[in-house]
C-alpha cells in the first residue's frame, strides 16, 4: 500500500488525535522541523463562518486552531506515514477546501534527513494574528477547553460523533 508522508504540527503532531481522526493507530511518527514558516493560533473569528458555527457548537466559544504562515521561523512537528484513505479523513476533518488547504513542504527529520511531505494549513485568505513559539509549544494545552476527557484520547466520543455528523451533513449538501 502506497504511503504519503504527512507533517503534523499543533494538535496533528499528537498520536492520539491522529488515531481518532483516521480511525487507526498511525504507528510511531518521526520528529521533524519545518523551516521558513511560523506557528500561529487562529481564534474563532478568524475562521470562515460555516466552519466557525460547527466548531463553536462542538468545542465552545474558546476554540483555537494552529496554522502555519510562510516567513521566518521554525515549527516542530511529526512525520506520519499515511494511506490515501487516512489523508482523505484528515482533509475532511480539517475542512480542506473551505478553510484549510494541503501543501507540500520540506522538513528536516530528527535524524537529519531532508524530506518532502504534505501538511495542512489555513488558507491565506483567513487571518492568523496570534503568533506562538513553533519549537516550544504544547499542543495539549488546548485540550483544557474540552470537558469530560477520556483517558489517552484527544477528543471525547461525543465530540467525535457530533463533528462527524456535521461533516456528513455538509458532504451531502455538496
Amino acid at each position: 500500500m502506497d504511503k504519503k508522508l504527512f507533517f503534523g504540527y499543533g494538535a496533528n503532531r499528537n498520536r492520539s488525535k491522529i488515531k481518532q481522526v483516521i480511525g487507526r493507530d498511525p504507528g510511531e511518527g518521526v520528529g521533524a522541523i519545518l523551516e521558513g514558516f511560523s506557528l500561529y493560533l487562529q481564534d474563532l473569528d478568524q475562521i470562515p463562518e460555516r466552519v466557525r458555527a460547527d466548531l463553536q457548537k462542538i468545542f465552545g466559544g474558546s476554540f483555537k486552531a494552529y496554522t502555519i504562515v510562510k516567513g521566518k521561523g521554525f515549527v516542530m512537528g511529526v512525520i506520519w506515514a499515511l494511506t490515501d484513505e487516512d489523508l482523505e479523513k484528515i482533509k475532511e476533518w480539517e475542512y480542506v477546501g473551505e478553510w484549510r488547504e494541503i501543501i507540500e513542504v520540506t522538513v528536516k527529520s530528527e535524524d537529519f534527513y531532508t524530506v518532502k511531505v504534505l501538511t495542512e494549513k489555513s488558507m491565506d485568505s483567513f487571518p492568523a494574528i496570534n503568533k506562538v513559539d513553533g519549537l516550544y509549544y504544547n499542543e495539549l494545552e488546548l485540550k483544557e477547553l474540552e470537558v469530560n476527557k477520556e483517558e489517552d484520547e484527544f477528543y471525547t466520543k461525543k465530540q467525535l460523533e457530533e463533528i462527524r455528523k456535521l461533516l456528513a451533513k455538509h458532504n451531502s449538501e455538496n
